[in-house]
């Protein structure tokens, strides 16, 4: 590839006032072979005429208005337009740190990974504190394998596992992945190991790239009671720990089944209707026949937490709860 254009996927919803500040993080990158692509997903409020002023003044962002389909359907409707050598997706209330994608595309065009992943930094109390994850230094600035990448994905207070903005992606690594456009939300965590699956290699940056704003997630679901979609989260975190699973990386699956098993107690916990009772049951059967292929692979402690997860989930979740209340 000698273009190295970087193509931008930007879904936007109702978020007038955040989107200039992340569009002008990307436009005042010193690296400048890029293109921005722009979904607005039905906005309702001043989004739409905030970027289209942009637009005409930048003739690298491109814009498309769609009808309200949730932020997957958005992103698959952007791949769809892209042309670029390299992927790179943003939330509409981030931005970008300084020479952050030219500090990727380095390492990605030097090392020929197909994903380059790295640190990021996270603004909490309305922008009076960032903090930024910290990653062991073993795993920074050099090639790392799948391994060490759901090593990474599996420590604590880092979520790169579970959110497609923080990596830099080979565009032909896309051809045949696609996100789950019924996904509204938890779309990143069904569709991220199918996108690593498909990769030979994997570099990490140690270079906090990308700001997340937790205050501005105002289309998150922070806060906001659960609901019959969060339980995509769990159908995500089946199909990862199946993948996992495969390739032998036990840590990291029982992990993601220990994730998993969260959601399932939140949502028997607050869904009562018979569809979310269905759908909760459903899945409740598919991590128990993935659990034999784990239990020999886990430490008697976790073997333990296995089998009361097998016997009945609400046991495992009173159990659960006076583990933890016992440790407070």
């Amino acid at each position: 590839m000698s273009s190295n254009l970087v193509t931008i996927i930007l879904p936007v919803y109702n978020c007038r006032d955040s989107i200039s500040d992340c569009i002008k993080s990307i436009l005042n990158q010193d690296y400048k072979k890029t293109e921005i692509i722009i979904v607005d997903d039905g906005s309702t409020d001043d989004t739409l005429q905030v970027i289209n002023a942009f637009s005409e003044n930048y003739n690298n962002i491109h814009i498309f208005h769609t009808e309200n389909h949730g932020v997957s359907h958005a992103r698959n409707f952007a791949l769809e337009k892209a042309s670029g050598d390299y992927y790179l997706f943003m939330d509409s209330d981030d931005q970008l740190a300084e020479e952050a994608i030219s500090k990727l595309v380095d390492a990605a065009v030097t090392s020929g990974a197909d994903l380059v992943t790295g640190k990021y930094a996270t603004y909490y109390d309305n922008n009076k504190t960032l903090k930024e994850v910290v990653v062991p230094a073993k795993y920074c600035n050099r090639m790392i394998t799948e391994k060490e990448f759901w090593e990474i994905v599996n420590l604590p207070g880092i979520y790169i596992g579970s959110v497609v903005w923080s990596k830099l992606y080979k565009a032909k690594v896309w051809e045949n992945v696609k996100f789950n456009d019924s996904a509204v939300i938890n779309g990143d965590e069904y569709v991220l190991d199918k996108y690593v699956a498909n990769c030979n290699s994997f570099y990490f940056l140690d270079y906090a790239f990308y700001i997340q704003y937790i205050h501005r997630k105002s289309e998150g679901i922070s806060g906001k009671p659960f609901r019959f979609q969060n339980l995509i989260g769990a159908e995500a975190r089946v199909n990862r720990m199946d993948y996992l699973l495969s390739k032998e990386l036990y840590e990291a699956a029982f992990s993601t089944f220990s994730f998993g098993a969260r959601i399932l107690l939140n949502a028997d916990k607050n869904l009562k209707d018979k569809k979310s009772k269905e759908e909760i049951t459903r899945l409740y059967k598919a991590f128990k026949r993935l659990i034999p292929r784990l239990y020999a692979h886990v430490n008697f402690k976790d073997r333990l937490r296995l089998l009361l997860f097998c016997l009945n989930l609400k046991i495992y979740g009173y159990i659960k709860n006076k583990i933890a209340k016992s440790h407070k």
